[in-house]
């Protein structure tokens, strides 16, 4: 619903720590945070709620909703659950659910305790020098795309040369894709191609740029009291993860440091990052400090001087959507080690140059080995036979706000940087896009970058058609929240 002019819309934030819900097996070196935002009118009241961790699936998310819809009294409707995919928070199987909807609700409650008659500011910039990488990067010789995890800085031009070098050697040396060994130091005849166009073009190895742009909302009282800051931006959450302790990433130093500089609450809202990569030299370089504190200070810089106004429109709505899943999964083990076997022995009967045909059959059997990691994220604790095998879906659903001229759409799952612009490029007015809403999609490449296949062809649950579906679900939810 929309909100009348005359009367203010009130906002709070709340945050509570999730060390409970964390395994005890490692540290907890930096906090992980559940931090929520309420939003209520006359006639409408939302919270969104989003947790320190990778992926979620439906037993999850139905889990944490129904406790923070108990604690807070908003219908089940206009609770949004989501996460920053942070992976140095353990896995989703190793998380304590009732903990983790203890501190949700405990966020959430605080929020609804602390809302207030807001007033907005709203603001958008672009990160100088790049904190960030697109991390997919098509290879004509390999034809398909080669994925890079971190490695790939600024001090190296964003070069990705010595990460492709790895690539190759793994396919001649192990028939296999191989995207962040670094255990391959003997040369091979099939890597010339590399020096070749590096000496034709210095640049011929440089990453795709990432996404620079940072969105913020402000949130005060007509008095000035701070409330809260939502700040967007778009990357992976994988500086910490493999470490030996568990944290909060970049998202946490973010958030801290913005508390600490403008008062309030923070919520970070991970935009569409699936081939996005943080610029971190190694896991082990602080990195996530550095990040999380420029983005904090870039936030803040943004936000001078923007003109405050009062929230008068609230629009909240939830937009159901099936994405067809890939028919392809095996209906049992014996299945499966049959498939492997006869993949298998393909990858090895290709000679070792023919590094496009080794390459294609070496992701066909990565695909088959994580299905069964696929299928507890698509339908956890069902049987195979239970499943829907002549037009299997996934049921997933977008998350749309609207607060004054600016709207927010967030998507499911790992969702590509091109996805959510095509749902700003349509709008009058700003439009935030975030991911990780409700229960894992896991990565839902567009139909371009399915056809170079690469790891996220490897770590999918939907067919070609699952991108086109969830962008058009995207760009009616926006004309929804607009009108």
């Amino acid at each position: 619903m929309t909100t009348p002019a005359s009367e203010p819309v009130s906002v709070g934030f709340g945050s509570a720590d999730l060390s409970a819900a964390l395994p005890a097996d490692l540290p907890v070196r930096d906090p992980v945070v559940a931090r929520a935002f309420h939003v209520r009118s006359t006639d409408t009241r939302t919270v969104w709620v989003v947790l320190d961790f990778m992926d979620l699936n439906r037993p999850f998310v139905e889990a944490v909703g129904a406790e923070v819809g108990r604690r807070t009294g908003v219908p089940l409707s206009h609770v949004h659950v989501l996460s920053t995919h942070n992976h140095a928070a353990s896995e989703l199987d190793r998380l304590d659910v009732a903990e983790a909807s203890r501190a949700a609700a405990d966020a959430a409650a605080g929020a609804v305790e602390a809302a207030a008659p807001a007033h907005m500011a709203y603001s958008q910039t672009h990160v100088a020098p790049a904190l960030t990488l697109t991390r997919r990067r098509a290879v004509a010789e390999l034809d398909g795309a080669i994925s890079c995890f971190y490695g790939v800085t600024a001090e190296e031009g964003f070069s990705c040369e010595s990460i492709l070098r790895q690539a190759v050697r793994s396919l001649v040396q192990k028939g296999r894709m191989a995207y962040a060994d670094r255990d391959l130091d003997q040369p091979v005849p099939q890597e010339a191609f590399i020096d070749t166009r590096r000496a034709d073009d210095p640049q011929a190895w440089r990453m795709p740029a990432g996404d620079p742009l940072l969105q913020v909302l402000r949130f005060e009282t007509a008095a000035g009291r701070p409330l809260g800051t939502v700040v967007r931006y778009a990357c992976h959450v994988v500086n910490c993860n493999g470490q030996g302790f568990y944290s909060g990433d970049f998202p946490h130093f973010l958030s801290r440091a913005l508390e600490e500089q403008l008062d309030g609450g923070c919520v970070f809202l991970n935009g569409p990052c699936a081939d996005l990569a943080p610029a971190t030299p190694h896991k082990r370089a602080g990195y996530e400090r550095t990040m999380g504190e420029r983005l904090a200070d870039v936030t803040a810089t943004a936000l001078e001087g923007q003109p405050r106004a009062p929230v008068t429109v609230l629009r909240d709505l939830a937009l159901p959507v099936s994405l067809p899943v890939r028919p392809d999964f095996p209906l049992d083990e014996a299945e499966l080690e049959c498939r492997l076997e006869r993949a298998r022995a393909a990858c090895e009967a290709v000679p070792a140059h023919d590094l496009a045909t080794r390459k294609r059959l070496g992701e066909q059997v990565a695909m088959l080995s994580t299905t069964p990691f696929l299928r507890q994220r698509w339908v956890p604790g069902e049987e195979p036979a239970h499943l829907e095998r002549d037009n299997p879906v996934l049921r997933v659903e977008l998350g749309g706000l609207r607060l004054n001229e600016v709207s927010l759409i967030a998507y499911p799952g790992e969702t590509f940087r091109a996805t959510g612009e095509a749902a700003a490029a349509t709008a009058n007015g700003p439009v935030i896009t975030a991911t990780e809403h409700g229960r894992t999609a896991m990565y839902m490449p567009p139909p371009e970058q399915l056809a170079q296949q690469g790891y996220e062809f490897t770590c999918r649950l939907v067919t070609e058609r699952g991108e086109p579906t969830l962008r058009e679900a995207g760009l009616a939810l926006l004309r929804r929240l607009r009108r």
